[in-house]
């Protein structure tokens, strides 16, 4: 896991290496373990106009902790940059060793290259982990960049004054390159503060800096700088299994999960969990400390961020799952005072306004697994969108049943949910109906100037008309909460609050299987 960054550029080396330079120290604290930068070298026949590139990387050691496997890494005739983990790379490399390559580091950054080399961009689909990986080819004159299926890494471009092109895994690093700080995307914005929405689109709250979205790759060809953007990955519904008993098909998920978080446990250094007393990372846990314990002959770190408000507190859940798990268990409670002095590093970390409290939470959570020297943490993140958690998703049950069935299962909603049947139907109709949904936005928020409820971008409302048409489908609703509208900002969240403590976070539930 580690901070990139790299330039397109007809410029000067002279003029882009230290731009880069200026652009990766803001990403520091992405790889506290080393730091790299590259430049091509340019052919003989190349003029001042030729196409320039620079990378550059910092590292946080996970896998092969060797100097050997440092950023910018050359091998195979390639030169990569990588932010990320490849969780199978174990396998792959012993399927392209019977093939006649070689390797000379213990690394999945080698392996990933490799992959790149024999199979070209179908290498993707071959991938578990999470990625966002920039790859030049100089007998191509290519520059491949890709980002993992969901987006759990991130990866931010700008087009710059001089025409160049740049790339990194966090907005303040571009920003580094740019002679202005852009202004603010008021259609973004106004979706943020109207319609609560984040993340739904590959615009950022800064005019002009984008992301390369999720299951997406980009070749930028160098000879003559065109961009050809693919996707590669779409999430669908699994073949066969509607034709399994509901007992087969919970085995089969319990297999996966175990499966999953045993590959995300394989790391050179020491790996905990973030468990809150919630069934998902309580699952996590449960699963993974026997796994781990048996491997690294101590325990499973455990870390839980306890609340002052006993209304909100779930560490007596928290503390039963460690003491079932043996895990070892380290509460930290921080006060308001601890919250107060956060303020500012949290909201730096983030870059971009976002939507929950819960992000402070993360940043405790990761702090104290900092101090106690675990670079790597399990996390639950993904688990409603998997699992259909939500609440939201009662009145698309409901619809789906015959009408003489609808009566019980309210009752028994009501039972085993926090909502009776009036906020059911509450939801319903506000889920549903896209007009009702922003008619309450715009009368909650009337404190707002008036032009600035006008600037609701066409994407915003159109993602409120995905949800309500996909209410009647629990496969589309969840398909749009994994990739436009509740998964994208969690990620995001995840990303900057562990990153900014030099913290590698694994998602099992996020395995694409």
């Amino acid at each position: 896991m580690c901070g990139i960054a790299g330039i397109v550029s007809k410029a000067a080396y002279g003029q882009i290496v230290p731009q880069l330079k200026s652009a990766i120290a803001r990403l520091a604290h992405r790889g506290p373990d080393g730091e790299g930068l590259w430049q091509a070298e340019s052919s003989p026949a190349s003029g001042p106009n030729s196409i320039k590139v620079a990378l550059a990387h910092r590292r946080l050691a996970i896998i092969d902790l060797h100097a050997s496997a440092d950023q910018p890494m050359h091998a195979h005739g390639l030169t990569c940059v990588f932010n990320g983990e490849i969780y199978n790379y174990l396998e792959i490399k012993a399927e392209l060793e019977a093939l006649g390559y070689a390797f000379q580091t213990a690394s999945d950054t080698e392996v990933l290259m490799a992959a790149y080399r024999h199979w070209g961009a179908d290498c993707l689909a071959r991938f578990n982990g999470m990625w966002a990986f920039a790859i030049y080819d100089a007998n191509a004159q290519t520059l491949f960049c890709a980002r993992d299926r969901f987006g759990v890494k991130p990866f931010y471009q700008v087009e710059m004054a001089d025409g160049g092109w740049a790339f990194a895994s966090e907005i303040p690093a571009l920003l580094a390159l740019l002679p202005t700080k852009p202004p603010v995307n008021q259609s973004i914005l106004a979706d943020y503060l109207v319609l609560g929405l984040e993340e739904h689109t590959d615009d950022t709250f800064y005019e002009g800096i984008t992301k390369l979205p999720a299951g997406h790759h980009l070749t930028i060809n160098l000879r003559n700088g065109a961009h050809s953007l693919a996707r590669w990955y779409a999430p669908k519904p699994a073949n066969g299994i509607s034709s399994l008993s509901t007992i087969e098909r919970e085995r089969l998920f319990e297999e996966t999960l175990q499966a999953s978080i045993a590959l995300r446990l394989r790391a050179d250094v020491q790996v905990g969990t973030c468990l809150s007393g919630g069934l998902d990372s309580s699952t996590i846990t449960a699963l993974a400390a026997p796994l781990y314990s048996a491997k690294a002959g101590a325990p499973f770190l455990a870390v839980t961020a306890g609340s002052s408000d006993p209304v909100n507190d779930e560490t007596a859940f928290a503390a039963l799952v460690a003491s079932h798990t043996q895990a070892r268990h380290l509460v930290t409670r921080p006060t308001e005072g601890d919250f107060r002095a956060a303020l500012d590093e949290v909201i730096r970390a983030q870059a971009e306004p976002f939507g929950s409290p819960s992000v402070y939470m993360q940043h405790f959570v990761f702090k104290a697994a900092r101090a106690q020297g675990c670079p790597v943490m399990l996390d639950g993140q993904g688990g409603d969108e998997t699992l259909l958690g939500y609440e939201r998703y009662l009145p698309t049950y409901l619809r789906g049943l015959a009408w003489w069935k609808i009566p019980g299962a309210w009752r028994a909603l009501s039972r085993r949910t926090r909502l009776n049947w009036r906020q059911v139907m509450a939801y319903h109709v506000y889920f549903t109906n896209p007009g009702v949904r922003m008619s309450h936005q715009k009368r909650r928020w009337d404190f707002l100037k008036p032009e600035l409820l006008e600037q609701v971008s066409g994407q915003g409302f159109a993602t409120l008309e995905a949800l309500a048409s996909a209410q009647g489908n629990p496969l589309r609703l969840q398909t749009l909460e994994l990739t436009q509208t509740q998964l994208p900002h969690l990620l995001r969240y995840e990303d900057r609050s562990s990153m900014t403590h030099a913290i590698e976070s694994r998602l099992p539930f996020l395995d694409y299987r």
